[in-house]
């Protein structure tokens, strides 16, 4: 998150700007998270400073509670109760996250994360007969909220009913846990799952799993589909691919950037990060996710099936 510079007052409520954003909110109760946001600012190159000054107001907005309220404050050796900068500058971002999440507080200019108000079409009010149609929805919100009172209530109702009937759900009081829920039975193999591990032990025998990835990128050509989400580029084809395919190892299998970057293959850890964060997109996650599922559907063996 980058750090604001200022904030202050302006006609669409409080806003705060940052290095590359502007943040709004058109609520006042969300005012204190844009003035917590000032205050970081403020202090962003105080240095190894660990507390706000005595006579620095600190915006308290509902993040500061629950388990962050005795991180957030210390005493210091004068036995003064004060506010840990750094501390405080984590709780901030953290309810700027959740407060762009439900959009009480937005980035101007945004598309995803824009102002609420924008989200309706301009001539909304004027067709809202018409667009409540289309939604299926009443006009009166107390009709609205009715109805779904009444759903939730038969929802609840219904599975407060039927909980006890659960054979394989336990309700008690116990240290461990209110609910306990009986394991399920193993099912059945499928029927075809032991031909298809046979059919695959004859052909290859035993084959590391990165030696399969590999094998799968070269008869699929699947790699071809990830670009710098950046733009440009500086590695080599041959270089990305290595690096890619350890990294999609390493997410693949649970085993860590870290633990793969440890064998003896030539790219450092930062080296597979950098390709993770630079080329390795979700975007580009899913493009080979589907080049690989359609090769594998295009490959079969019907008489397997």
């Amino acid at each position: 998150m980058s750090r604001t510079r200022n904030a202050g007052p302006s006609r669409c409520g409080w806003s705060c700007w940052c290095v590359a954003e502007e943040f709004r909110s058109s609520d006042q109760s969300h005012r204190p998270v844009i003035e917590a946001l000032a205050l970081v600012a403020r202090y962003a190159n105080a240095g190894n400073t660990t507390y706000y000054p005595l006579g620095e107001t600190v915006p308290v907005h509902k993040a500061m509670g629950g388990d962050w309220a005795e991180v957030v404050h210390r005493t210091d050796k004068r036995g003064l109760r004060r506010v840990v900068r750094i501390v405080y500058e984590v709780v901030a971002f953290q309810a700027l996250r959740d407060q762009l999440k439900c959009k009480e507080v937005w980035v101007v200019g945004a598309d995803k994360w824009r102002n609420p108000d924008e989200d309706l079409p301009r001539d909304f009010e004027a067709w809202r007969e018409e667009n409540h149609r289309e939604l299926r929805k009443p006009l009166d919100a107390a009709v609205f909220v009715d109805e779904l009172r009444e759903q939730m209530t038969a929802e609840l109702a219904l599975l407060n009913d039927k909980m006890p009937e659960l054979p394989w759900l336990d309700i008690a009081e116990r240290t461990s846990g209110a609910i306990r829920l009986t394991a399920a039975e193993a099912q059945p193999e499928p029927r075809n799952l032991r031909r298809i591990k046979s059919e695959v032990q004859r052909r290859w025998g035993i084959v590391p799993l990165v030696d399969m990835l590999k094998e799968a990128v070269l008869r699929t050509g699947c790699l071809d589909a990830v670009t710098s989400v950046s733009g440009g580029g500086s590695l080599s084809p041959e270089v990305l691919a290595e690096r890619l395919l350890l990294v999609i190892y390493a997410y693949g299998t649970n085993t860590g950037i870290k633990a793969v970057a440890s064998g003896g293959h030539g790219h450092t850890e930062d080296e597979l990060r950098y390709v993770r964060r630079r080329y390795l997109s979700t975007e580009a996650a899913r493009a080979i996710a589907v080049q690989i599922a359609n090769a594998t559907f295009a490959a079969r063996s019907a008489e397997l099936l």
